[in-house]
């Protein structure tokens, strides 16, 4: 008799058969030896049927038919893998099979892709066991994992919680998607909504509009300069941040304080430790990535399947933890050792100072989630060959994964402050310095560029200065700044100052959020592909498309985050075995049936256009590429012409400190790549105010060819 092992990925069942097989034999679409047959499900072979396979009478997006509800879903195989799901179905069906293994990846759909294929195959063997592949880095790894594999039964509820994810997004999906189509779209354009898609739309939307609602105002701080160099920002704690909303107050005082001697009444030093970081999970690793090198959520995840799954230099990916189990703390010493020579600096510092791994990142036992943070492979000597064979997007995420599991090992950093607090005529004003004095973790990182510290100044208590200039500097309030993905992604871990139900906060915080570790990237590629969002550099906007699909949805419950993190709630619980998955289907079910009730009150005649990503518009000018006309859309001016890339946005100024171009502004640049006049600016290093030229220039040969400086007024 023989044991038949299912991986999810040809990768890891390759692997497989070379940790356990002896004088094994590669048929098509599987491998076996005298004990093993080892094969891989290619992902979903299965996939659920749409509602027209299922009755015909849901051919047409008929609004009169929705909502549908069906108990249960038939499964179909996906044409691409039909050979594969033959092979797979005909192992699971043969007499000298034993033991059925899942080695699918350790997570939710892992378990659901495995129990597809396994229910609908009638296989001859019943005993089923689960492997946890956590990583695939070595031959030992993956014998531990096959020798600690469990009953197969320990993980039903995982699978019913994958299964009741899997119909809630479907009937969510489906019937919403087409009751908004049907009752509202112009025939043209299908109107997505779906359970976590929506309300990661609408956070985008609601930031978009807080900015286009954004009233900026203006304020006033003072800063003293003295003889004897020491500059202090004046303090007071009835104002906000030390700001004067009114000018003529903000005078007054420096008119009260006036120029002269001051006393210094305090000399504070102190100092801070700096501990090291938690270790990455994918959300925080996709976070830093964007912020380091601009790389998208999508970019990051797909480079850390490949170090799992390729390479087999990191752990499982999709994890949501950022500690490790104390079985793994164990091994960290070997982690180490067995990094390749680029990481031979740390190494060696690691080892001369005998620093340990810190057990903040340890969780206690038993008290881990389904998988551990990411961290280097425990193997004990990775070829550098190994690194050679990365790309460059690769290299930069696994580096950042091993520095900070290095770092973990270090001590704390520690920062020293001083402080000087003098007065004059009733007016305090405060001079801050802070050095870092002890590096600690920072030294594991390839970025630390070493201490860059500023002398103390050398001063007491009572001693004296001369204030000789009491500055007033104007600013001005700024509106919230547009996403980048990464931002994206901490708002979507952690959504809950979206919600001000005390209880739904509560929810939100102790769950994971919108969506999981593993849907977050594919629901902004989704966006984008759907046109509702689009990138201008590295910022995410909605689109006219997108803001239009937000203000028509009528129901603010499927818009809300506090809705899927309810329902995350539950799946968890499911997982559990503490909640029932029936009742959990009921609730998403009468959650279908209200809306589409809401829908079916709506009587306005108003559809949705699809073609409004650009707002109709009196043309400003002639494109000065192209010869086509330029036209104002939702974010500024633009050439009609979809192939060229003349563009002006309102903000294009804003890095100078200018608020909004005017049409007037835009056509000047246009049509003579400068303003007449000069425009007041703010510097965004002193918030002083200024006046310079605005400049527009096309530089075709460019990524980003619409260039947007100043010129200062020559002085004659």
């Amino acid at each position: 008799m023989k044991v038949l092992i299912i991986a999810e990925k040809s990768s890891v069942a390759k692997k497989m058969a070379q940790a356990l097989c002896r004088n094994a034999k590669y048929y098509q679409g599987y491998v076996e030896d005298d004990t093993y047959v080892i094969t891989q499900c290619v992902g979903h072979l299965l996939t659920l049927k749409m509602p027209q396979e299922i009755n015909e009478k849901y051919k047409s997006w008929n609004f009169d038919n929705l909502p549908f509800v069906f108990e249960k879903i038939p499964l179909q195989v996906s044409p691409k893998v039909k050979d594969q799901y033959n092979t797979v179905k005909s192992l699971l069906q043969r007499d000298d099979i034993s033991e059925v293994v899942n080695a699918c990846d350790p997570d939710r759909e892992g378990e659901l892709i495995f129990r597809n294929i396994y229910y609908t195959s009638r296989p001859k063997c019943k005993k089923i066991t689960r492997m946890w592949i956590e990583t695939t880095g070595s031959k030992n790894a993956l014998i531990e994992a096959y020798n600690n594999r469990k009953d197969g039964d320990l993980y039903i509820p995982l699978y019913k919680a994958a299964l009741a994810r899997q119909y809630a997004d479907y009937h969510i999906g489906l019937n919403s998607t087409r009751g908004m189509t049907s009752k509202l779209s112009d025939g043209k354009s299908v109107l997505s909504v779906g359970r976590v898609q929506t309300p990661t739309l609408n956070i985008i939307v609601n930031i978009e509009n807080q900015i286009k609602n954004f009233v900026s105002k203006p304020f006033w701080k003072i800063v003293s300069h003295t003889d004897e160099e020491i500059d202090g920002d004046y303090i007071d704690k009835s104002l906000t941040d030390n700001r004067f909303v009114d000018k003529s107050v903000c005078q007054s005082v420096i008119d009260k304080t006036g120029t002269g001697v001051a006393t210094i009444t305090d000399v504070l030093v102190t100092t801070r430790q700096d501990e090291p970081r938690l270790l990455y999970n994918l959300s925080d690793l996709q976070v830093d990535m964007n912020r380091r090198y601009k790389y998208s959520a999508q970019t990051v995840l797909d480079a850390c399947q490949s170090l799992y799954e390729r390479h087999s230099l990191t752990t499982y990916p999709r994890t949501s933890e950022n500690k490790i189990s104390p079985e793994l703390a164990a091994k960290s010493q070997m982690i180490v050792k067995g990094l390749p020579s680029i990481f031979n600096s740390q190494k060696a510092c690691i080892n001369d100072k005998k620093y340990v791994l810190n057990s903040k990142v340890v969780a206690k036992k038993d008290s881990i989630g389904a998988h551990e943070a990411l961290t280097p492979v425990p193997e004990p000597n990775i070829d550098d060959s190994k690194i050679s064979a990365l790309s460059d997007v690769e290299l930069n995420v696994y580096r950042a994964i091993v520095e900070r599991f290095l770092a973990a090992f270090y001590p704390n950093a520690i920062f020293e402050k001083q402080e000087i607090t003098f007065e004059r005529n009733g007016s305090t004003f405060k001079n801050k310095i802070e050095n870092l004095i002890v590096p600690g973790h920072y030294e594991a990182y390839s970025n630390f560029k070493g201490k860059e510290t500023t002398e103390f100044l050398k001063f007491k208590k009572n001693d004296l200065v001369h204030i000789n200039e009491l500055e007033m500097v104007e600013g001005a309030t700024q509106p919230p700044s547009r996403l980048t993905e990464g931002a994206l992604l901490k708002i979507m871990t952690n959504p809950s100052k979206f919600v001000t139900d005390k209880e739904e906060k509560k929810i939100l915080e102790e769950t994971d959020g919108l969506g999981t570790e593993a849907t977050r990237a594919s629901i902004i590629e989704e966006l984008k592909k759907r046109e509702y969002i689009a990138m201008d550099k590295d910022k995410i906007y909605p689109t006219e498309k997108g803001i239009h699909l937000i203000e028509i949805i009528p129901s603010d419950e499927i818009k809300s985050v506090s809705l899927t993190a309810k329902f995350e709630k539950k799946l968890s619980l499911i997982a559990d075995a503490k909640y029932d998955k029936d009742i959990f289907m009921q609730e998403i079910h009468e959650t279908e049936r209200k809306f589409i009730e809401v829908l079916r009150t709506i009587k306005s005649n108003y559809k949705f256009d699809s073609n409004s990503n650009s707002k109709k518009s009196s043309s400003l000018c002639k494109c000065p590429v192209c010869g086509n006309e330029i036209v104002e859309g939702k974010f500024g001016w633009f050439c009609s012409n979809k192939e060229c890339k003349c563009k002006l946005n309102y903000e294009a100024y804003s890095y100078y400190g200018h608020k909004k171009l005017n049409a007037t502004q835009a056509k000047e640049l246009f049509t003579s790549k400068k303003t007449k006049k000069t425009v007041a600016l703010i510097s965004q290093k002193t918030n002083k105010s200024y006046q310079a030229y605005l400049v527009y220039n096309y530089v075709s040969d460019e990524q980003y060819p619409n260039k947007c400086t100043i010129e200062f007024e020559s002085k004659k």
